[in-house]
This record gives C-alpha cells, structure tokens and sequence, in this order.
C-alpha cells in the first residue's frame, strides 16, 4: 500500500487524514514500511498497518480513560456540558426572538418521499404525514391551519438549531454523520424533521392506544 492508500484507511479508521503524519509515523519507526525507490515512496503490508491501527487504537484508549479518571477531567466534562446547555438555551431564546443564520426551504415532496420509506415501527404512512401536515405544511406564516398544505416550509437555523418558520419547535441538528463526512443543511434539516415528526407522532399513538 502506498502513502495515498494508508492514509485514505487511517482516515476510515478516525486516526488522521495527513500524509505528512503518517510520513513522519514512518520515519519514527512507529509505522513500518520500506522504500524500494524514491520513484515508487514508501510501502507498507496491510498486516502491518491493520496492526499499527489496533495499537493505537488500545494506546489512545488508554489515554482517555486514565486521563478521564481524575477530578479535573469529570469537572472539565461537566463544565463543558453545562456550557453546551447554557449555550443550546441561548440559541432557543433568540430563535424564538427571530434571530437566524440561515434560512432554507424544505419542499413538501421531499419530506413525503422520506415519509413512504417507511420507519422503524413501519407507521402508517399517509397518517404520518397528514400529522407532519397539520404542524408544518398545513399552516400559514401565522400559524393559523390552510385549507391544503403549501408546497414547501421555510426553516430558520441559528448554529446546530433550527425551527420550522409556523413552528414554536425548535430542533437539534447535526450535519455530522459520524464517519468524517458531513451533509448539506438543507438535507440534513429534512431528514431531522421527518425523524422529529416521526418520533411524536408515535408517542401520540402509543398515548392514544
């Protein structure tokens, strides 16, 4: 495997997206590889870096949880995660006050193709959306019900938070997924309110049953 081709699993595996650090891990002796030829670069066995990956995997763990096991590192962690619930309160105020980043809109269809896939408790779907209907499409920019439901919805966002425009709901939202890769706003918006709407409805059902 060359330089491209290691970096490109250690990227999949969450260690690093540089070539100059994987170049350095070699020169350190911490990744092994051999150079036939300026030509050619660097060569490494997959077995090698299969193995490198599970060391520093064990090593980093390690590092966490004995790092984790102090008092400073758990007041740290709550710290940070009374700044991150300070902060989410925040981001609700002054979107409620109308104050937004951004601004998207969330076509009805678009929302109705991600309903008919289906969920995790196979709902009914045309239900579902008559619920998601009566929230978002089926309201105008006062709140007040339409007589048919608009083609799309406006959504404000103000960081990791939006709001669909008739809605008082405000809604976290990641663009992350998980693996380095990232998903447009717009996208991401649309698949957390189709989950959002989703989630309740299946509460309200469970309520009602």
């Amino acid at each position: 495997m060359n330089i491209i081709e290691v970096t490109d699993r250690l990227q999949a595996a969450g260690i690093t997206s540089n070539p100059e650090v994987v170049r350095r891990w070699i020169r350190q002796g911490k990744l092994a590889a051999t150079m036939h030829s300026r030509k050619q670069g660097y060569q490494v066995l997959p077995t090698d870096l299969e193995g490198f990956i599970s060391s520093y995997d064990r090593s980093n763990r390690k590092s966490i949880d004995k790092r984790a096991d102090t008092d400073y590192f758990r007041g740290f962690q709550d710290g940070y995660a009374k700044a991150q619930a300070d902060q989410d309160q925040l981001f609700q105020r002054l979107l409620r006050r109308g104050s937004y980043t951004d601004q998207y809109r969330i076509l009805r269809a678009d929302v109705k193709r991600l309903v008919m896939q289906g969920g995790p408790l196979d709902e009914d779907k045309k239900a579902l959306m008559a619920y998601i209907d009566r929230d978002s499409f089926g309201r105008d920019d006062a709140g007040l019900p339409l007589k048919r439901p608009k083609s799309f919805v406006a959504v404000i966002v103000l960081g990791k938070h939006m709001r669909p425009w008739t809605s008082e709901q405000i809604m976290p939202y990641s663009r992350d997924n998980g693996d380095g890769t990232t998903t447009s706003p717009k996208i991401a918006i649309r698949r957390l309110l189709v989950s959002y709407y989703r989630e309740a409805y299946e509460k309200q059902a469970l309520k009602n049953s």
